[in-house]
């Protein structure tokens, strides 16, 4: 049970910073003067950053011990583990996958100057009910039916929130 404690940690300090990027964003936004430039891709970067940072940390698998004294300690092969990682056959094998990942960082850049993080964040997630359909329909994968209803559910919400913001929107204009 100890080692995973650190572990959850390490996911649970990941899932808190990935979810505060839109509040940050809008805050960032909000604090910079008339003439002040803010750059909206830093915060992509630091992600992105952020997410290898913790990639190669989990890889590590490391175990954190409090009795005698704190001490945090590597998994024995921890070297082998991180060379694995960053095993150029491993990097070519995922290439095609980080070539769509990338792409979706510089848009999520490029949209990040038109719209407001969070509505940027709520379209990020139209992503899942496209990809559980693509699956299904290329590749024959099979679903639950509770997996099912939760794309659907995925679905739903994101037509109700883009329905409620334009009519917000509309409610603004007259």
């Amino acid at each position: 049970a100890a080692p995973a404690r650190p572990l959850c940690g390490l996911v649970l300090c990941f899932i808190f910073l990935d979810a505060t990027k839109p509040l940050l964003v809008t805050w960032a936004t909000a604090q910079k003067g008339p003439g002040e430039r803010f750059i909206l891709g830093t915060f992509v970067l630091v992600q992105t950053t952020l997410s290898l940072m913790v990639g190669l940390t989990l890889a590590a698998g490391p175990t954190l011990s409090l009795l005698p004294r704190p001490c945090v300690r590597l998994h024995a092969m921890w070297r082998q583990r991180i060379l694995r990682c960053l095993e150029p056959a491993a990097v070519l094998r995922c290439l095609p996958v980080s070539g769509c990942l990338c792409m979706s960082k510089l848009l999520l850049v490029m949209a990040l100057g038109r719209l407001d993080a969070g509505t940027v964040r709520v379209f990020g997630q139209a992503s899942l009910p496209l990809v559980g359909v693509s699956s299904a329909l290329f590749f024959s994968k099979r679903y639950t039916l509770q997996q099912w209803c939760s794309l659907v559910a995925i679905s739903i919400a994101l037509i109700t929130f883009y329905y409620v913001k334009a009519e917000v929107q509309m409610q603004r204009l007259r």
